[in-house]
């Protein structure tokens, strides 16, 4: 199954779902972890929903920012995204990503472990700033409230799945 923009659309209202005991009026912070293989689709979705158009990389729609560990969004592991208009929200909503190897990105969504994110203190711009600080200096240690893997090898005991959804 490939993954697409209303995919992610969907998964992040999981996670608002999930996250908000009634409606939205303060900032909102979503936090997205899993599997490295996920990370290039989310990162590629996050900003067509906020304004951008082409592809990478990116420049935000006007009042959108972003940053990312590495040089190529599409590769990062790390990610946070602000904006302070996000369809159906009041408020600033900050979407922070964090995304691991296969192994590991199994574990997080399998146990709910901590995640190393980056600080919304992170600075941003609208055309994303590449090669944020990735160190225990600048991150949040906190579960995601969704995470993804994908091409799961399961053993023979198992339903086999192409892709698993745990949030």
């Amino acid at each position: 199954m490939k993954i697409t923009a209303s995919h992610l659309a969907a998964l992040l209202g999981a996670a608002l779902i999930l996250t908000l005991p009634g409606t939205a009026s303060a900032d909102t912070i979503i936090r997205i972890g899993g599997a490295q293989a996920f990370g290039d689709t989310v990162h590629r979705s996050i900003p067509h929903l906020l304004g951008a158009t082409g592809s990478s990389p990116y420049t935000l729609a006007t009042g959108n920012t972003y940053a990312f560990t590495g040089t190529d969004i599409n590769k990062a592991q790390k990610s946070i995204w602000t904006t302070a208009a996000f369809p159906g929200l009041t408020g600033q909503v900050i979407i922070e990503t964090s995304f691991t190897g296969s192994t590991d990105g199994i574990r997080v969504v399998a146990k709910n472990v901590l995640v190393n994110f980056l600080k919304s203190t992170t600075a941003q711009s609208q055309s994303g700033s590449a090669s944020a600080q990735d160190n225990a200096a600048n991150w949040d240690s906190v579960a995601p409230d969704a995470a993804r893997w994908t091409r799961f090898k399961a053993p023979p005991s198992i339903p086999r799945r192409r892709s698993w959804t745990v949030s």
